[in-house]
């Protein structure tokens, strides 16, 4: 049994005799490299909106504590004889901490879809040519219009807006009303 383990390792180590398979051209390789990217942007994509949606979901319900904790003859913290305020201000500041948070969070996502982005549009430049797909979603976000064959598509005014800085502004006014929240609080 020894003796067929050693030479059945032995088979699975030897050098094999078979060809090695040809080398993939730059072009090959490049389009590989594509494809990984446009994975890699995509998932970039999923990640921010996951990230947003439990960054706005826990906000949501901290300001939903927040109100039901609010002094009055029913509050939950009369009934257990704590200090309504310090609460309060104590689930503001963390709203606070956590808005900032989400708004780095967001500047980080853009830093890496813009890598990503990037990445793209050097490999259709230098490898991938005449696929320009990156290139011209840069040209119309940058211009608001591109010509195809068919015509020129004009990008609407409302949709100008990038969505990194419509998040930005989201979170940057949720942290701006937690602030508020815990002046009124605290005053």
């Amino acid at each position: 049994m020894r003796e067929l383990w050693l030479r059945v390792l032995g088979q699975l180590l030897a050098p094999s005799s078979a060809p090695a398979p040809p080398s993939p051209s730059p072009k090959e390789l490049a389009l590989e490299a594509y494809k990984l990217l446009v994975g890699l942007l995509q998932t970039e994509e999923q990640i921010l909106w996951t990230r947003n949606q439990a960054f706005l979901a826990i906000n949501g319900a901290m300001l939903a504590v927040l109100g039901f904790l609010q002094p009055g003859a029913n509050s939950p913290t009369k009934a257990l004889n704590i200090s309504p305020g310090a609460i309060l201000l104590a689930i503001c500041f963390t709203g606070l901490i956590l808005s900032l948070l989400w708004f780095f969070t967001i500047l980080r996502s853009k830093a890496f879809y813009d890598h990503w982005f990037e990445h793209l549009r050097s490999l259709e430049a230098q490898h991938l040519a005449p696929i320009a797909i990156f290139e011209r979603a840069e040209t119309y976000f940058t211009t608001h219009r591109i010509t195809f064959a068919k015509g020129t598509f004009r990008l609407p005014w409302l949709a100008r807006l990038r969505i990194y800085l419509a998040l930005e502004i989201t979170s940057l006014a949720i942290a701006a009303t937690w602030l508020l929240l815990g002046w009124k609080v605290y005053s």
